[in-house]
């Protein structure tokens, strides 16, 4: 096996196949968070007292109860994720609690973030993320913009469930940050008479502060759409007006996550407003801000890689919603730095970053579409922002916008950051990037793409809603059919699916037929079982000229396609007959089947073998082991791997013990395991 250019050792390989994996299924943990607080599971928990056992937790949910074999597998990512835990009950049970993370997520709890998570999670906001490299291209604004043809707060003024969404979503966070800023920050409103609480929503800022100081004059600046019908107190009022146009005077002014939505010039507009509205600095006078602080020169190695990602993140989001950059960078430690500081630390005691971790799959998503790898390879040394800026084939307007994308991409370890010379930095390749050029052999972008497609991401935003119904998958509930069925009838879905399991097979058999070529030696015939288009087939073909390959496939599968002269193509269903052969093979195919069905499936396998395990006869499965003891991250991939067979058919990933059930029930007598694919194994199973 020839290795990528850059790519120094098989291991290297694999680790840098699960990087990409583990990033492109992100978006996982941010949907089963969604489905965890959609279905209530921390308020279930909390009110049971004490750590509930798996069945206690599936008979009180709210959910069709023939799914309750599910409910384990969502709970397995979100303990992975810290937002439960597990606790011995007795010497054999084991029982869910809850974390730190999951206490905020407890509707009755004043700092709840549920508002939050809902929010974030809706296809208003996740669906724009499909789209960013077409913005790219484009002159509107924003994502937002290009598809909903005018601006996120023009639509909120409009769509009264949007307006209710963002209002409940700000207020839910302003419980959290406010009681930090009453603890640690008290002094910075001493003294005041008066505040006006700029772009304050519903007022849940300004009514904790006016609560806190009774003596305290506070007012709400907001449109009127927001404000309309709001009663005020004695300290509190609501004003109807525009920021941009001016703002009530006052001893000091309040602003809560509002710079951060607006362009440079913007800002500097509102600020001068600001700065009309209040006296000077020897008078009192003075502006209260709260927003993220993103400071590129601290060493963010030796600290919480998490505070730095979710800081990334935010940017992101912003970036998809409003024009221009909104970060602000470190100008000093005032009171109101460390404030930013303390509750920052807060909200990410609680994991923020699990939140929006789809944008790390979406931007991902984005690199691969406008080729900056291959633009980066192409350029053959470090290119600096300004080369690729002028490589890229978008709108020069949005240069600005390309920095923030690589800065995610870098902090992710896709790209990497290099001294060019004394003032001069420039991105170059990993090895995680190595295998997203388009003309490598072993590129796995096909594949990223088509997980990252909405086709196959919809169905996890109605997972809480599949528990409830009689639907077979997450897929049906959203299209209406089975993902199979979607393949029989829908030519563009057809295709997608099997480019993508070609475009995953050659580093597979790369590394198959380098680390395990042994497993084939001796055989005379071999049936690839569901082998799609054959490329797994071909390469083992080509590798042993004496091996007479077949792939058994469905006929709108391998319609048209021509074999060699020692592979060729057959029209079947693996559940009626499989072909006679000294071997099967089988990659990524049982996971995507019940117990019952795989069973069954085996059994066919197992007439088909003719010879028996003494003569060479076996059966060979490329498919996850499932393994905790396994590095966080491989299990992690491992277990998003199981949440996406669980989206789209009725299968699972399993550990070797229950592999091993699967077998002897089918009459199998002995397997071997060969851990050699990084997130996969090769199985040997004999009759």
């Amino acid at each position: 096996m020839e290795l990528p250019n850059g790519i120094e050792s098989t291991q290297e390989l694999l680790d840098a196949q699960a990087h990409i994996m583990t990033h492109t299924m992100h978006f996982i943990n941010s949907m089963s968070l969604k489905c965890a607080v959609q279905l209530r599971i921390p308020d279930i928990i909390h009110k049971h007292q004490k750590p509930m056992t798996l069945s206690e937790l599936t008979d009180a949910l709210p959910i069709n109860k023939s799914k309750s074999d599910c409910v384990e597998r969502v709970m397995r990512v979100l303990i992975n994720s810290r937002f439960f835990t597990k606790l011995k009950i007795s010497e054999d049970k084991e029982g869910y609690w809850l974390t730190p993370s999951s206490h905020l997520l407890l509707t009755d709890n004043p700092f709840s973030m549920t508002s939050l998570v809902i929010a974030y999670g809706d296809p208003i906001f996740t669906d724009l993320f499909h789209r960013i490299s077409e913005w790219f291209e484009t002159k509107d604004p924003t994502p937002f913009v290009m598809i909903h043809g005018r601006t996120f707060w023009e639509q909120a003024g409009e769509d009264l469930r949007l307006n209710r969404f963002f209002n409940e979503s700000m207020a839910s966070d302003t419980w959290l940050v406010s009681s930090v800023i009453l603890k640690d920050c008290r002094h910075v409103f001493e003294g005041l008479k008066s505040m006006v609480d700029v772009g304050g929503g519903t007022g849940t800022m300004a009514k904790v502060i006016s609560d806190a100081f009774p003596g305290l004059k506070c007012s709400v600046l907001e449109l009127l759409h927001v404000v309309a019908g709001l009663e005020g107190t004695e300290n509190l009022t609501f004003i109807a007006g525009d920021m941009f146009g001016s703002i009530p005077p006052a001893d000091a002014v309040f602003m809560k996550w509002i710079l951060h939505d607006w362009s440079d010039e913007e800002c500097v507009q509102i600020l001068k407003n600001c700065k009309e509205a209040i006296p000077g600095k020897d008078n009192g006078g003075k502006l209260i801000i709260i927003d993220i602080v993103v400071d590129k020169h601290r060493d963010h190695e030796k600290e919480n890689n998490a505070f730095m990602e979710t800081h990334i993140l935010y940017d992101i989001l912003m970036m998809v919603l409003s024009p221009e950059e909104k970060e602000l960078r470190k100008i000093g430690q005032s009171s109101f730095m460390k404030l930013v500081s303390r509750a920052t630390r807060l909200l990410m005691f609680w994991d923020i970053g699990l939140l929006l971790s789809f944008i790390n799959s979406m931007s991902l998503k984005c690199a691969i579409q406008l080729c900056i790898p291959d633009i980066i390879h192409k350029h053959q040394k470090p290119m600096t922002l300004s080369e690729l800026i002028d490589a890229l084939p978008i709108n020069k307007a949005k240069s600005h916008c390309v920095e923030r994308l690589m800065r995610i991409l870098t902090h992710s370890k896709f790209f990497t950051i290099v001294k060019i010379s004394e003032d001069k930095q420039g991105y170059w390749l990993t090895p995680s990037s190595l295998l997203l050029l388009n003309d490598q052999s072993m590129s796995v972008t096909t594949f990223v793409l088509a997980l990252l497609d909405p086709i196959f991401i919809d169905p996890f935003h109605h997972i809480s809603e599949w528990f409830k119904n009689d639907d077979p998958t997450p897929s049906a509930t959203r299209e209406g059919r089975t993902f199979w069925e979607q393949t029989e009838q829908d030519l563009r879905l057809n295709q997608l699916f099997n480019e993508s399991m070609a475009n995953d097979t050659g580093l597979a058999a790369s590394v198959i037929l380098k680390d395990c070529g042994q497993v084939f030696e001796g055989l005379k015939s071999m049936v690839d079982v569901a082998g799609g288009t054959g490329s797994m087939a071909k390469a083992i073909a080509n590798a042993f000229p004496g091996l007479k390959c077949s792939v058994l496939e469905r006929p709108h599968v391998i319609v048209g396609l021509q074999g060699t002269e020692n592979l060729s193509f057959i029209a079947g269903d693996m559940f009626v007959s499989i072909p006679p052969a000294d071997a099967l093979f089988m990659k990524w195919i049982l996971h995507d089947w019940h117990d019952e069905e795989c069973i069954k499936l085996l059994k066919k396998c197992k007439e088909a073998i003719f010879p028996s395990k003494d003569r060479g006869g076996k059966l060979i499965i490329v498919d996850i082991v499932l393994d905790n003891q396994k590095e966080h991250d491989a299990f992690e991939t491992q277990l998003f791997s199981d949440m996406m067979v669980m989206s789209m058919g009725l299968g699972r990933e399993r550990t070797e013990e229950e592999w091993a059930n699967l077998f002897y029930d089918a009459g199998f007598t002995s397997y071997k395991i060969h851990p050699v694919l990084g997130l996969r194994s090769l199985i040997e199973v004999f009759p």
